[in-house]
């Protein structure tokens, strides 16, 4: 790994984070994984991270690896949570979305070095915590989410299916 950054998603770049996602649905599917489907995530949540300015890079030198969402709008699945975050709900803090890994990268890392990432990224914004939730049956997430330091909050839903919610404060 050389220096990883986050770098901002034009609309130049959507064909680029599309093929990241379908990297990352055809994964799924190869692991029996039921967290995606075809009509999520779309190119329009795609298109609307990036006019939004929420659609990120994650770049290893000049080479992009991953595609991701940094949303400091909330979420509204989060109001419902089954347990408790560790900050009040009125609180502003950062959510990951859509992390998908160039298929061809996966393997080497770069999902765990999104997270201090993210955390310097709130740091720069004055934004003290960062909300994540997975599929409960993405091993993967279930792993790497906890190893970045984050606390089990319980459990989201998204269209009735059930997502393990995490949250870790920044100091």
């Amino acid at each position: 790994m050389n220096s990883l950054t986050l770098r901002l998603a034009t609309e130049q770049d959507i064909p680029c984070a599309m093929s990241m996602i379908q990297a990352a649905k055809d994964y799924h599917k190869e692991i029996g994984l039921d967290q995606w489907n075809e009509d999520y995530p779309a190119r329009s949540d795609i298109e609307a991270d990036v006019s939004t300015q929420k659609g990120y890079f994650l770049c290893d030198g000049e080479q992009k690896v991953a595609y991701l969402c940094f949303d400091l709008d909330g979420e509204a699945n989060y109001n419902e949570l089954e347990g408790q975050w560790l900050t009040p709900e009125d609180s502003i803090y950062l959510v990951i979305h859509r992390l998908a890994m160039d298929g061809n990268q996966r393997g080497k890392g770069y999902s765990s070095a999104v997270f201090p990432l993210a955390e310097q990224f709130c740091r720069e914004r004055g934004i003290h915590s960062i909300r994540v939730d997975t599929h409960a049956e993405n091993k993967i997430m279930q792993h790497l989410i906890p190893k970045a330091g984050f606390t089990y909050c319980g459990i989201v839903y998204y269209d009735g299916s059930p997502r393990t919610a995490f949250e870790k404060i920044i100091d």
